[in-house]
C-alpha cells in the first residue's frame, strides 16, 4: 500500500494500523527501532520512499494473513483523511456509526479541518456469527465430551497394558499358553486404546492452537501502530463544541438546513450525556452534525467555508 493510503483494524477499544507508511520518517524509524512520532520533521514530513509511477517495477508489501473476528471493523483511507483526523477519532467514529454514515462524517470532518488533499475512505464491518440453534449442542459441551472420552481411552489403555503385563508374567511363570494368548489380546487392546487417546489429544491440541490464531491470541500479523479509540469526555466535548459552532455559522448566514434532524439528534445526544452513556451521546452528536456539514458543502466552496471553522473542530 503506498504512503498516502493506510489500512486500519478496529477491534474492541483499539484501532490498529496494519499497513506500513512508505515515508522517510517511517523508514528511518524502522531502521533506528524507534516510534515514527519521535522523528517528526517538517522538512521531510512528506518525503516518500516508494510510490507507483517513477520506476518500472515497485516492491509490494504482502502482509497477513489477518485473522478476522465477528465485530471487526476495517478502515482504508488516503492521507487526506489520516493527515487531518487522528487515529483515535477515526476509530471512535468508525466504531459508533454505521459504515456509510461514518465515511460521510469522516470526509466532512477532514474538510472542516482544511481538506487540502483528496479524501478517500472505505469502511467494512465483519458481521456477527449466526446464532446457534436450540437443537444444536454447544461447541464447548462437545469439546468437553470429546476430551473426556479421550482421557477415558488413555486410562483404559494404561489399565489394559498393566493387566496384559500381569497376565503375561503369570503365563510365563506357569507355562500356560492360554493365558499368554489372553495377554497378547490385552496388549492389542491397550495399544489401540492408547493410539486412539493420543490421536484425540493431538487433534484437540491442534484445534486449540488454530482457535488461538483465529482469536488473535498468538503472535499474528504485525500491527504497526495501536491506539485506544474509546469515547471519552474530552472527545465528546470537542464534538459538542463543533456542533454548536457549525450551527451558529449556519444561523449567521441564514442558510437552509434540516433543523428538525439536527435538533432531534442533539436532544438524543444531550439525554445520553446526562445518563453518562458516552458512546450513544457521541453517535447522536455526529448525526446532529451531518445535516449541518451537508448544508455547508452545498452553500459554499471549500476555501471559503472550512478555514474559519478550523479552530472550532481541530484535533485535541
Amino acid at each position: 500500500m503506498p504512503y498516502d493510503s493506510r489500512a486500519y483494524r478496529i477491534r474492541g477499544q483499539k484501532i490498529q494500523q496494519l499497513s506500513f507508511d512508505h515515508s522517510w520518517i517511517w523508514e528511518m524509524a524502522r531502521r533506528q527501532g524507534v516510534a515514527p512520532e519521535n522523528l517528526v520533521s517538517e522538512h521531510r514530513k512528506n518525503v516518500i520512499v516508494r510510490s507507483l509511477g517513477p520506476d518500472p517495477e515497485v516492491e509490494v508489501d504482502i502482509e497477513g494473513p489477518h485473522p478476522v473476528q465477528p465485530g471487526d471493523i476495517y478502515l482504508i483511507c488516503s492521507d487526506g483523511l489520516s493527515g487531518l483526523v487522528s487515529d483515535e477519532e477515526m476509530g471512535a467514529i468508525a466504531k459508533e456509526l454505521p459504515p456509510e454514515e461514518a465515511c460521510r462524517f469522516l470526509v466532512h470532518l477532514a474538510n472542516l479541518r482544511g481538506g487540502p488533499d483528496n479524501i478517500t475512505v472505505m469502511i467494512v464491518r465483519v458481521g456477527r456469527e449466526p446464532p446457534v440453534s436450540p437443537e444444536a449442542q454447544p461447541a464447548r459441551q462437545r469439546r468437553i465430551r470429546h476430551i473426556s472420552w479421550t482421557i477415558v481411552l488413555l486410562v483404559v489403555g494404561l489399565l489394559l497394558a498393566a493387566g496384559a503385563v500381569n497376565v503375561a508374567s503369570d503365563a510365563m511363570a506357569r507355562s500356560l499358553p492360554g493365558r499368554m494368548a489372553v495377554s497378547v489380546f490385552l496388549f492389542v487392546l491397550a495399544i489401540a486404546s492408547l493410539a486412539a487417546g493420543s490421536t484425540g489429544l493431538a487433534w484437540h491440541y491442534y484445534r486449540h492452537r488454530h482457535n488461538q490464531l483465529s482469536d488473535g491470541k498468538t503472535p499474528g500479523p504485525h500491527v504497526y501502530h495501536e491506539t485506544d479509540c474509546h469515547v471519552d469526555r474530552p472527545l465528546l466535548e470537542r464534538l459538542k463544541e463543533a456542533e454548536k459552532a457549525l450551527a451558529q455559522q449556519i444561523h449567521d448566514n441564514n442558510w437552509e438546513v434540516d433543523w428538525d434532524a439536527n435538533r432531534t439528534h442533539r436532544q438524543l445526544a444531550e439525554t445520553a450525556w446526562q445518563e453518562k452513556n458516552l458512546p450513544v451521546a457521541f453517535r447522536e452528536y455526529c448525526r446532529a452534525i451531518l445535516p449541518l456539514t451537508d448544508t455547508l458543502e452545498r452553500y459554499r466552496n471549500k476555501e471559503e467555508m472550512f478555514q474559519p471553522l478550523w479552530d472550532k473542530v481541530k484535533k485535541g
